[in-house]
């Protein structure tokens, strides 16, 4: 009787460890694919990244041009005054 009682015990604590190894196995499944995901993520990220500081270099550069243009339409519009001005 003793015996039986151990064996039952036994093949219950059998099922456990079974049962406790295959949540082991899809939390290091879900574990990876965590892992992954947050990969590409980071991934994603540095691209983006990496994309805003090409447009900022870009937005800053047009800034420049736009600068400069507005310097040249002013010392044009200099000169056209100083050119009406002798023409009177």
């Amino acid at each position: 009787d003793k015996l039986d009682q151990s064996q039952k015990e036994l093949r219950k604590l059998s099922d456990e460890k079974d049962a406790l190894q295959r949540q082991v196995k899809e939390y290091e499944t879900e574990l990876e694919r965590t892992k992954t995901s947050v990969g590409q993520t980071v991934e994603i990220q540095e691209a983006s990244k990496s994309e805003m500081e090409k447009y900022r270099s870009e937005i800053e550069k047009h800034r420049k041009d736009i600068a400069n243009l507005q310097n040249e339409l002013q010392r044009l519009e200099g000169q056209l005054h100083e050119t009406v001005n002798e023409n009177q």
